[in-house]
């Protein structure tokens, strides 16, 4: 069904659009006499399945699973419009795999400070592993919130230097003292620096969800997989 030109089309938009092509499998199969083409990224439990347009010549018709989401699309499209189609697929494929879900990390934030607060809240010291992890989340949400927010380099500059120091603080306060410290530094963000509420809550929210299993809640994040 599909010619090398055409295959090596949905790898080059596949790779240009941040989706690991080697993470991805390319199936072709006959289901009721029709052929069917998928590409399967297992990782994020996503696909892009499409097949040749019964009633018109050389055009395909295509429905997509990013995530648990399901779209039945309706229209009917050339090779072209399906390589754009394929396109908007792989930045929402890449865009569940890199971004938190913020309302689920928001909700779990009144857990993970009321723990904190609990007069038997334990301050251990984090360990060395736990240091690099906290470091690594908040590179992660660094480069979140320049991909994600129109700021101005003062802004960013002020964030990288707040969660700079957050990071450093890791290796000498306990986990309880730390996380106040976080918030400290994060919440200075919008009372001098300016930065918009909303990005401040986008933080908050992703940093302690993705190391709320340091303080007692939930198991490790799982590894961002491209």
């Amino acid at each position: 069904m599909l010619t090398r030109r055409q295959r090596n089309a949905i790898f080059e938009t596949l790779a240009e659009n941040g989706l690991d092509p080697a993470r991805c499998d390319l199936e072709e199969f006959e289901m009721v006499g029709q052929r069917i083409a998928t590409v399967r990224h297992e990782a994020s439990d996503s696909r892009f399945r499409f097949w040749p347009d019964d009633d018109l010549d050389f055009r395909y018709r295509a429905d997509i699973k990013v995530g648990s989401v399901d779209s039945d699309l309706r229209s009917s499209y050339d090779w072209d419009q399906l390589i754009d189609v394929l396109t908007t697929w792989a930045r929402d494929v890449r865009y569940e795999i890199d971004t938190p879900d913020l309302w689920a990390a928001l909700w779990e934030l009144p857990q993970v400070v009321a723990a904190v607060q609990a007069a038997d809240a334990s301050n251990s010291a984090f360990t060395p592993d736990e240091q690099a992890e906290i470091a690594d989340r908040l590179e992660e949400v660094k480069q979140l919130v320049r991909e994600q927010f129109d700021l101005t380099s003062e802004q960013s500059a002020a964030i990288d230097q707040r969660l700079d120091e957050v990071k450093e603080e890791s290796k000498h306060q306990g986990r309880k003292a730390w996380l106040y410290t976080f918030y400290g530094a994060v919440m200075s963000t919008f009372m001098t620096d300016e930065i918009p509420p909303h990005v401040v809550q986008t933080i908050v929210s992703t940093v302690v969800h993705g190391i709320s299993h340091l303080f007692g809640f939930g198991g490790p994040p799982p590894i961002i997989s491209t």
